[in-house]
């Protein structure tokens, strides 16, 4: 079987790609041309790439010549992204990536014998702020998207459902990037309050959960909810202390952290893992790949670590006053 990827060079879109070619998938990658993504294509291997735009009709029905399934990651995401753009402050070219760059991959899509079938990564994020409700969060569940983010992948979602494509819709839970740039790390760590509920869930294993649907001809037409289950359920303090003070940064004051609830919460993923059997790892796993990721500089980071806390304090007390 030959495989889409859109978006396969994303913070979890490379985990996809790496997962599929693992599993013997004969993978393809579209995404954009640009210093970033040339890096990462490098690193991989038994991969095909496609450099192109997908607002655009002809690069979308290049790339998709004899394909057989999609796997559809190309967004914008909130602050970080492969991109460089922050949604919030470009809403109309995110627009333009996240709703017409979907809109224009499923019409030419319906425009071809085949690829017909589509598997669609959309967010926890859709449900909104659900801290008041008892958790965890089912499928069924209403939508209340709370932000540019998750009211476009709510309009994605319901293109695809209205499509005559075979789709899957997997809402992701939170899932943590490797990248602790500190302007990154300063942007996404502080927006999550810290007594609301997370749900974590390894990008590799969202990657064994796409991998795993693949192989599968019994789930078309469903929306599952993909968490890491009742193991890495945290409050956000709990997760984030656990992750700072392994990497030897410590804890920053809880005064820099929003009091605003965010749209993340526990999910019922027991749907999900008997059909994709896919919760293989937790949080410690997690901090493991980053240790891991950070190598050598784990040590500096300790060495240094009262610079570290200043700076990342005095940039927060600077953003604020903005």
């Amino acid at each position: 079987m030959k495989v889409l990827i859109t978006g396969g060079l994303g913070n979890i879109g490379q985990q996809v790609t790496t997962e599929l070619v693992k599993h013997g998938l004969d993978v393809r990658v579209f995404d954009l041309k640009n210093k970033k993504n040339l890096k990462n294509a490098k690193k991989m291997k038994n991969v095909e790439f496609f450099w192109g735009d997908i607002t655009k009709e002809e690069d979308v029905k290049n790339t998709l010549k004899n394909i057989d399934l999609v796997v559809h990651l190309a967004f914008i995401i909130p602050k970080i992204s492969s991109t460089g753009i922050d949604i919030e402050k470009a809403p109309k070219i995110a627009e333009k990536i996240n709703v017409q760059g979907t809109k224009n991959l499923i019409e030419t899509m319906e425009s071809l014998d085949k690829p017909n079938k589509i598997i669609f990564t959309s967010t926890v994020h859709v449900y909104g702020i659900t801290q008041h409700l008892k958790p965890p969060l089912k499928i069924t569940d209403e939508v209340h998207p709370n932000e540019i983010y998750s009211y476009h992948k709510v309009l994605c979602e319901e293109m695809i459902k209205k499509s005559n494509l075979k789709y899957l819709i997997l809402r992701l839970g939170a899932s943590i990037t490797f990248d602790l740039k500190i302007e990154n790390f300063i942007n996404g760590l502080f927006d999550v309050p810290l007594n609301n509920r997370i749900e974590f869930v390894h990008s590799k294993d969202i990657a064994l959960s796409i991998v795993n649907a693949i192989k599968r001809d019994d789930l078309w037409g469903k929306i599952l909810n993909i968490g890491g289950g009742k193991k890495c359920q945290y409050y956000y303090k709990d997760m984030v202390s656990k992750i700072l003070n392994e990497i030897g940064i410590g804890m920053p004051p809880e005064e820099f952290f929003t009091k605003n609830y965010f749209a993340v919460d526990w999910l019922d993923t027991e749907e999900s893992e008997k059909f994709l059997n896919y919760q293989k790892r937790g949080l410690d796993d997690y901090i493991k790949d980053l240790k891991k990721e950070l190598g050598v500089r784990i040590l500096f980071i300790r060495l240094f670590k009262p610079f570290i806390r200043s700076y990342i304090n005095y940039s927060l007390q600077k953003s604020l006053q903005k």
